[in-house]
């Protein structure tokens, strides 16, 4: 289990001490709960333990960028198993590197598009789909197209074409 510790309306430092509001709303449960010495102890431990780092809601100018930074965040730890289908293709490497730098995906700002051209049978398609597979973690949806072009039967729109 992964604890991502968030900081909202309570000073990070008074979670590890256990003092101010949260210092009182601690007692307030151990009263409640009766909780026996070693629990205590293991509570106030694991109050220390996330109170040591976290994002912290007073750190930051501009709430929807911490929740777009926390949005990641969770994201990149849901997706931790990066795809092995393109393991061991000889030169596949090099050339997602470049895409990536073409792609400049650290920069928001906006689209942005990048062709693959050459002739058949040169890897186009499999470069497109290795780094589909590379960072398709890092938008809520995409989508695969392969052959647009291709012939398709007929009375297909391009609804029905997306579909398939």
């Amino acid at each position: 289990m992964t604890v991502m510790t968030i900081f909202y309306g309570v000073e990070q430092s008074h979670v590890r001490k256990q003092i101010g509001d949260f210092g009182i709303s601690f007692d307030e449960t151990c009263a409640r709960k009766k909780p026996t010495d070693e629990q205590r102890q293991k509570w106030i431990k694991a109050s220390n333990d996330v109170g040591i780092e976290g994002e912290d809601f007073l750190r930051w100018d501009n709430e929807a960028k911490m929740i777009k930074k926390i949005a990641k965040d969770v994201l990149d730890k849901l997706n931790v198993t990066p795809s092995k289908d393109f393991d061991g293709m000889e030169g596949l490497g090099a050339h997602l590197k470049e895409m990536q730098l073409l792609l400049d995906l650290h920069e928001d700002d906006g689209v942005k598009l990048v062709a693959i051209s050459g002739p058949a049978g040169i890897g186009k398609t499999t470069i497109a789909r290795a780094l589909h597979s590379l960072i398709r973690d890092r938008f809520q949806l995409t989508c695969f197209v392969e052959n647009r072009k291709g012939s398709y039967p007929p009375g297909l729109d391009d609804y029905g074409l997306m579909l398939r």
